[in-house]
């Protein structure tokens, strides 16, 4: 299964991404592979943290989680403490 979100970043910036997901997961930024963890588990938040660049305006964060047997789930935050960043799932020119 694959998610798709965009986020928009005033400035650019490296953000750090919490994840946890209900078996191998992959994450690119923008194109480029930013993490993979090939692994079996049960979902439950935050099991990986890593960095994530970000560039200024809006970037796209491509999720693929790989289904082993049974169910399958993703979890994903970026730690924002300044609240500056903006989530959608879709670009907005604004």
């Amino acid at each position: 299964a694959y998610l798709l979100v965009f986020v928009h970043s005033p400035n650019a910036r490296t953000a750090h991404a919490l994840l946890g997901s209900d078996d191998g997961v992959r994450v690119w930024a923008n194109g480029a592979l930013a993490w993979s963890h090939a692994l079996h588990r049960p979902m439950s938040p935050d099991q990986d943290q890593f960095d994530v660049p970000l560039q200024a305006g809006w970037n796209r964060l491509l999720v693929k989680v790989k289904n082993d047997d049974g169910g399958y789930g993703v979890m994903l935050r970026l730690a924002d403490p300044d609240r500056e960043l903006k989530f959608a799932f879709a670009p907005e020119d604004k």
